[in-house]
């Protein structure tokens, strides 16, 4: 979802459907989330199988891929509207999945050094908005809110 936010800005609808496990928790779920100038957004997540964690953002004049696990990527590839590839970047430190979060523990240091109280990126406006979808997807999902 907040890959999402931060490609489109909180969406101006959402459609979600899927199945709750005997626990309640949205065991997998398809997500469109439609932004106010038509953009839309594809999510889907499942805790029924593996599959890979990519994220990517098409548009007419391209699309960016990241490679697997989008949340901790250790590469972003950009394509032209032709399909040939007009950049690759690579980490160059080999950080795998959840070590390529040390970006953001760098960037959080580095707004607390500021006296920053929110990421000029990712306000918290934005993260409120994000958890808003969440709650209206697990909504129409017939999840219920565990207390």
């Amino acid at each position: 979802m907040s890959w999402a936010s931060f490609a489109l800005g909180a969406p101006a609808g959402i459609v979600a459907t899927g199945t709750l496990a005997e626990s309640g928790v949205d065991e997998q779920a398809a997500l469109v989330l439609s932004s106010a100038s038509g953009a839309q957004a594809l999510l889907s997540t499942t805790l029924r199988a593996g599959t890979p964690s990519l994220a990517t953002i098409n548009g007419s004049e391209g699309r960016v891929e990241t490679d697997s696990p989008f949340w901790g990527p250790s590469g972003v590839r950009v394509f032209r509207a032709d399909g040939t590839l007009a950049a690759h970047w690579r980490d160059p430190y080999g950080r795998p999945h959840r070590e390529g979060m040390s970006y953001e523990a760098a960037a959080l240091a580095r707004y607390i050094g500021e006296g920053r109280r929110e990421s000029p990126l990712h306000p918290l406006a934005e993260a409120v908005d994000t958890l808003a979808t969440i709650d209206e997807a697990r909504r129409q999902l017939g999840a219920t809110r565990v207390e």
